[in-house]
């Protein structure tokens, strides 16, 4: 069984906008097998400044119709996401699907990241840590 540990993060800022960051909350353990959940791989994607970094999203259960994924963004640095409905359905729910995130160039030094939480109802959440490689 595969135990990820996450950390609930707050964030002062919009999803575009540069902020700083409140860590707040304690670790949590993934849904067991038995339990459906959204399933994002890999875990974390280094991206450099100014490029695309992608993870896949699939469910690990078969659903009885279909299922919408919903996303949360929150971080810091400039992102862009283009306008994607991932959807799932009794033929298609094992397949990973790919997404993909572009990190915006900015004046700044320091490596900026995005947390982004999938979910589903019925399903349990799971997220993807993006981390923005700074070239200034």
């Amino acid at each position: 069984m595969k135990i990820k540990r996450l950390l609930a993060i707050a964030f002062a800022g919009a999803f575009a906008g540069v902020g700083a960051a409140t860590f707040s909350g304690t670790p949590a353990q993934a849904a067991d097998e038995k339990t459906p959940a959204v399933v994002v791989e890999p875990d974390a994607v280094s991206v450099p400044e100014g490029r695309s970094g992608t993870f896949t999203v699939r469910l690990s259960h078969q659903p009885a119709g279909t299922v919408r994924i919903d996303m949360r963004a929150r971080g810091t640095g400039i992102w862009a996401a283009p306008p994607v409905i991932l959807t799932f359905d009794q033929n298609t729910w094992a397949t990973p699907r790919p997404f993909t995130m572009y990190s915006g160039n900015d004046a700044d030094a320091f490596d900026d990241f995005i947390v982004v939480t999938l979910s589903a109802v019925g399903y349990a959440p799971d997220t993807v840590t993006l981390t923005q490689v700074d070239d200034d």
